[in-house]
């Protein structure tokens, strides 16, 4: 990551046959109300849809503001989404100058002209915090109701970085996140970069803060490809999002043991399905209980009977941790 000091913020905006999105998304970063400048940085996932093209006008009418890239075609072809999106985002994030980071997907959009006036005001005041998350807006397909997710309070305060892995999530686009650790992008997982990674690479140091304003939107898509995944798919994912934030976050087992109980205690409860079936060459999932839990489905009695016992334990605890974590969580806040 290259840091330059005229330029305060980067916002980073990755598309995938998203063109009908554009206008929305664009419109809302273009639009903010800010005393700094700002960079937006575009990555386009080799798109089929003219959403590429549409960048492009938006970058030659915005060439001050607006940077669009778009990722090799040859050495991604037939990747899974995951790895493209990952691959996507490092390209930007290594092309991304300001102080502050943030992450914004290209069907979703800022509703609050000052979302990174508020956001930058809070990190420059707070120096010693390392993000600030906020509330965000559910878009939902038409059949369905609208809603909130990470609506934890209606003033805001400050946790700290082990207390909000553990306890608490945000979507990736609500976050600014301090941009402090200019060698971090050489040491990410270039295939596994999702939503919850962005989060643990950034939080590793300092407190996070919550400000209680709703400041953007987000699409969920019924035909999104998270959207178009089996529950056996979704929880192998957020198993792996255990595995790769334990390497992350090393300080940090317990909350990220807490962070995934659900799906863990998912392919605990599902251990007589085939999750072979899951695994990918570029998303491999070593953990231990997976291992086990592969195979178990064609061991005898005696194996059977040892892995009940060998993980009925710590799944037990971790349900206990998961429910005094979360207590504690809301007691040990800092309402600023």
């Amino acid at each position: 990551m290259n840091t330059d000091n005229d330029c305060r913020v980067s916002v980073m905006i990755t598309f995938f046959n998203q063109k009908q999105y554009i206008n929305d998304c664009l419109s809302s970063v273009l639009s903010q109300k800010a005393d700094f400048p700002f960079e937006i940085l575009c990555g386009d996932d080799c798109s089929t849809d003219g959403t590429y093209e549409e960048l492009l006008k938006w970058e030659q009418q915005y060439p001050d503001v607006i940077s669009v890239y778009q990722t090799d075609k040859l050495s991604l072809s037939g990747s899974e989404p995951i790895v493209r999106a990952s691959n996507n985002r490092i390209n930007l994030l290594r092309n991304a100058k300001g102080r502050y980071l943030c992450f914004l997907d290209g069907d979703d959009y800022y509703s609050d002209d000052q979302k990174l006036q508020k956001q930058y005001e809070i990190l420059e005041r707070f120096p010693d915090a390392s993000a600030c998350f906020h509330p965000v807006a559910l878009k939902l397909d038409k059949e369905k109701q609208d809603g909130l997710w990470s609506r934890y309070s209606d003033k805001m305060f400050s946790v700290s970085n082990k207390n909000y892995w553990g306890c608490l999530w945000s979507h990736v686009q609500t976050f600014m996140f301090r941009n402090s650790d200019h060698d971090l992008v050489n040491s990410i997982n270039k295939d596994f970069f999702d939503d919850n990674l962005i989060t643990a690479y950034f939080i590793k140091t300092g407190r996070v803060i919550y400000t209680p304003e709703v400041m953007s939107v987000y699409r969920q898509i019924s035909d999104s490809s998270w959207n178009r995944r089996t529950e056996f798919e979704k929880n192998y994912i957020n198993l792996l999002v255990y595995q790769e934030s334990k390497r992350v976050l090393p300080k940090m087992k317990k909350q990220c043991f807490i962070k995934c109980y659900d799906s863990i205690r998912f392919l605990f409860d599902n251990r007589n399905k085939d999750w072979s079936v899951c695994q990918s060459p570029h998303l491999k999932l070593c953990e231990p209980l997976y291992v086990d839990t592969v195979r178990y489905r064609e061991s005898g009695f005696g194996f059977k009977m040892l892995y009940v016992i060998k993980w009925m334990f710590p799944l037990y605890f971790g349900k206990v941790l998961k429910v005094f974590g979360n207590k504690l969580e809301k007691c040990t806040r800092k309402y600023i």
